[in-house]
């Protein structure tokens, strides 16, 4: 597995994208719009502040050379009148004595000691006769009359600063509601990512791969016809692709898991037709002396044919012969008929039973004691019957093998199979115990696996894998236990009552 980092919704990285984005130009634009308004406005400002004085000083030489100073007065009222940035308008002599002061009173005293923009002024390269005066907050011009005097004219700065302000702050606004609406935006577009990526997670999570169907496609074609995978919209993108690729992937996987299953029933079959070849021999066995039994019986009755109560009595073993060999037969094709896999109520004593039943010659002949402890109450569970004996007759066989395995080599001590059955309201616990050979350690972990195999050319390796198999469709649990040259233990767990009883 990979490192495990930090999960971070989609919507947030949209969003930290997004308020990076915008604030990293916001703020760069906001720098370049200021300073670019700012140059204009002031431009303006310095042209205007050029006509102004300009068309002040003509009128003023005007009315100096005719000695109306009350025509001045008046021009230059009607100049402040219609301009309002016009702060003060001063006319001094060469020798520096003002004699025009046109401002307000209460800043005539101030304006007088700070027009002359001796310091804390700032002169225009483009216009060397205007200056900001920082000490009155105004941007000034001088000019010289042609009878000598000087004339100052100075229009309001803080205006300018009040119109960038306003301006900037509705550029402020503007950025942060494309902030918001771009939040808004990525609030819809990772919504319409995430839903159908959330919709085929919760999917996926409770979809079984181990039992997939024609139903599962039909629950999946019913989540992408939602509004949320646009499935019928004209511009497609990744998503349709990635629906269209899980679907396919979706129907591909039930189509092997199909064919898995066929060959795993297959390999059931295999393994069935190998243990009956195993136990053939017992149960031909089993059907020759009946057999032997029959004929001498028929001799007898040839020769006791007038003695009725000797023709009953052999009528009699004849039948009960013949009922044997019925059995014996009737187990055999029942185990090797190919069974599909149905559930019902199955006892599970009486499938060990008939397990042991059908590989009771080699027991016998093995010179085994079975030792079982059953209990009293019946243990019955929802599970196919002939499945069952499969996993028992193989887990049977396996411990005979293991026993005469030991006996090679340490022949005299009893050979044991302790068969254990306890349960309680939800569960059945089987114990099969040998004292054989057992497993060596380095191979324990190998044995579920298919093909896998001990006994050379003799195995198919399936017996183990098989068994394995039948139980997780019962959805049981099977664990092996061994020490190698003592003994071998097989636990296995059922359940009652299964979620799903058919599978």
């Amino acid at each position: 597995m990979g490192k495990k980092g930090v999960y971070l919704p989609l919507f947030w990285k949209f969003s930290f994208a997004i308020i990076i984005i915008v604030m990293f130009f916001g703020w760069l634009n906001y720098v370049k719009i200021k300073d670019h308004f700012v140059l204009i406005i002031e431009n303006e400002l310095k042209r205007r502040l050029n006509f102004i004085t300009r068309t002040i000083a003509q009128q003023v030489e005007i009315f100096l050379s005719n000695n109306n100073s009350s025509s001045i007065l008046e021009t230059i009222e009607s100049f402040k009148r219609n301009d309002t940035m016009i702060k003060f308008i001063i006319v001094e002599t060469p020798n520096k004595e003002v004699i025009l002061n046109f401002s307000d009173k209460e800043l005539k005293e101030i304006i007088e000691e700070n027009y002359s923009c001796q310091d804390s002024c700032s002169f225009e390269k483009d216009y060397p006769r205007v200056c900001r005066n920082f000490k009155l907050g105004v941007i000034q011009e001088s000019i010289i009359l042609k009878n000598g005097n000087r004339l100052y004219v100075g229009l309001r700065n803080d205006t300018i600063n009040a119109s960038i302000n306003e301006t900037m702050n509705i550029f402020i606004v503007l950025t942060l509601l494309f902030l918001v609406i771009g939040l808004i935006g990525a609030f819809i577009f990772s919504y319409l990512i995430t839903k159908p990526i959330n919709l085929l997670e919760k999917f996926t999570k409770t979809l079984d791969v181990r039992n997939l169907s024609g139903k599962n496609i039909e629950d999946f074609d019913k989540i992408i016809s939602s509004p949320f995978f646009f499935e019928k919209a004209f511009v497609r993108d990744e998503i349709n692709k990635l629906i269209e690729t899980y679907r396919e992937m979706l129907a591909g996987l039930a189509s092997n898991q199909k064919e898995i299953q066929e060959l795993q029933e297959q390999l059931i079959q295999l393994e069935k037709v190998s243990t009956i070849g195993v136990i053939t021999a017992g149960l031909a066995h089993d059907i020759n002396n009946p057999i032997t039994g029959l004929l001498n019986s028929l001799s007898r009755l040839r020769k006791y044919l007038n003695e009725n109560y000797q023709v009953v009595k052999y009528l009699d073993f004849i039948e009960e012969t013949a009922r044997k060999i019925q059995k014996v037969i009737k187990d055999l094709l029942s185990f090797s008929k190919k069974q599909e896999i149905e559930f019902a109520q199955v006892n599970l004593k009486k499938v060990i039973e008939k397990s042991i039943l059908l590989v009771s010659y080699k027991i016998n002949q093995s010179n085994i004691e079975i030792q079982t402890n059953f209990g009293s109450e019946d243990c019955v569970l929802m599970g196919s019957q002939h499945h069952l004996e499969q996993v028992f007759i193989n887990l049977l066989l396996n411990s005979i093998e293991a026993l005469n395995e030991k006996y090679k080599t340490q022949n005299g001590f009893k050979k044991i199979i302790h068969i254990d059955i306890t349960n309680n309201n939800d569960f059945i616990y089987i114990q099969i115990f040998d004292n054989g050979i057992g497993i060596p350690d380095d191979k324990i972990n190998y044995i579920f696996q298919p093909f896998y195999t001990s006994k050379g050319n003799e195995g198919t390796g399936l017996g183990l894998s098989i068994v394995k198999h039948i139980i997780n469709i019962h959805k049981g649990k099977i664990d092996i236990l061994s020490e190698y040259g003592k003994w071998t233990k097989v636990v296995i767990i059922f359940k009652k009552k299964l979620e799903d009883e058919q599978v």
